[in-house]
């Protein structure tokens, strides 16, 4: 007889008589692999029926090795690509009702969770009644857009009833607002006090800034605003992140259009800001103070107008920056500086060139605001008596813009109109 087909036969008779399973280790892994696979029941029931018909498979003790390896493979390869397909499957069919559509009328369907504005046609600063429209090509509008799409979230619940034009107008005149206007339809979906919303719109406002209201959290600078083509309507919708990037931007939109306004007035004010810089080294003293001179528009936005200086040219160094001055027509600005041991130096900054330059020395300084010598400087300065009298005196003195003297007031003040 062949012995190869002997061999055959007693392995078919051995199989019969000795069933064999996986061992249990094995069963425990798969156990513990598919228990593990995400909550998606008809991949979880699909996957348990392939490893249970997979495990009832009889096999003889000489496979035994071989199919253990053979099943790590399994689990190693399948599992995850069974489970990844109907996970995804199921996310699929989850998300189909929230995904962002557009459609020919260029709207937009915010996703749960998406904070997104379709970018506007239109883009207006409101300031005091005034309204300035921002050019597309200008950089600015690109920003505005981005910053505001920071601001929005789809959780927006409701935060001020019966709003409508007048509403509108009345921010207006309360600080700064930005408004965005679409040629289309738009929609966003917002979820708010446990209720899914659409909102459709034609135009948006936000107040950035409230003179009224501050910034307080609430305030309506939290808000935003939603209007249909006419008119704005129903309640406001917050809140909204502040963004202190988008209301520097809006000032210096105001900032720089304010003057062609036909009510415009030139409003702002001047102050000395103190710094953590180390202290100046000058002829007063080894200790004078390293502070600055800003201006505030009544926009709020404020700027650096002069930083103190060291310099090898005694009439450059500035130092201890005090007694800051306007003139009458508000173009320029007047202010002492500590140098010399025995006097300050009157120095003046040009608003129009933005520019500083020296005057004259000073221990005192006044801008006469009306009558025969307006925009005329009062200073008192230190001056030296020539021979034979010799010796020194402090005199105040009328002088012009540029410090040339005009008149002697001697030792006092006199009234001078």
């Amino acid at each position: 007889m062949d012995k190869e087909l002997l061999f055959d036969e007693i392995l078919k008779e051995k199989a019969g008589n000795e069933q064999m399973v996986l061992p249990e280790d094995v069963n425990n892994i798969i156990k513990e692999t598919i228990d593990n696979l995400p909550e998606k029941r008809k991949a979880k029931v699909e996957v348990i029926n392939m490893f249970n018909n997979m495990c009832n498979i009889v096999f003889t003790e000489k496979l035994a090795g071989a199919l253990t390896v053979t099943v790590f493979i399994l689990i190693l390869i399948g599992i995850p690509i069974v489970a990844n397909y109907y996970t995804k499957t199921a996310d699929t069919k989850h998300q189909g009702n929230n995904a962002v559509v557009e459609n020919q009328n260029n709207n937009i369907t915010i996703n749960k969770g998406l904070k997104a504005l379709n970018s506007p046609d239109k883009i207006f600063v409101y300031y005091k009644e005034n309204k300035i429209e921002i050019d597309k090509n200008d950089s600015n509008f690109a920003k505005i857009v981005e910053l505001t799409k920071e601001r929005v979230n789809v959780k927006l619940d409701e935060a001020k009833d019966e709003v409508d034009d007048k509403t509108i107008v009345d921010m207006h005149k309360d600080g700064i607002g930005i408004e965005f206007i679409y040629d289309n339809e738009q929609e966003i979906f917002t979820e708010g006090q446990g209720k899914d919303k659409r909102l459709k719109f034609y135009k948006l406002y936000f107040q950035l800034e409230s003179e009224k209201n501050a910034n307080s959290q609430g305030s309506i600078v939290n808000c935003m605003q939603y209007g249909d083509k006419e008119h704005y309507i129903d309640s406001s919708r917050g809140p909204l992140k502040y963004s202190e990037a988008l209301v520097k931007i809006a000032q210096d939109i105001v900032s720089e259009n304010a003057r062609q306004w036909p009510n415009y007035k030139d409003e702002f004010s001047i102050f000395i800001k103190k710094t953590n810089k180390p202290p100046m080294s000058t002829g007063r003293s080894d200790n004078v103070e390293n502070n600055e001179l800003w201006i505030r528009y009544s926009s709020g936005k404020e700027e650096l107008l002069v930083a103190c200086r060291a310099d090898d040219n005694i009439e450059k160094i500035i130092a201890g920056i005090h007694s800051p001055q306007i003139t009458p027509d508000r173009t320029k600005i007047y202010f002492l500086s500590g140098a010399y041991m025995v006097s300050d130096i009157v120095y003046v900054y040009d608003l129009k060139t933005k520019s500083v330059r020296y005057v004259c020395v000073g221990n005192y300084l006044e801008i006469i605001q009306k009558g025969q010598y307006e925009g005329k400087l009062i200073v008192n300065q230190h001056r030296y008596r020539s021979a034979p009298d010799y010796g020194s005196y402090d005199h105040y003195y009328i002088l012009d813009e540029d410090g040339n003297e005009i008149k002697d007031l001697g030792e006092k003040i006199q009234n001078l109109d």
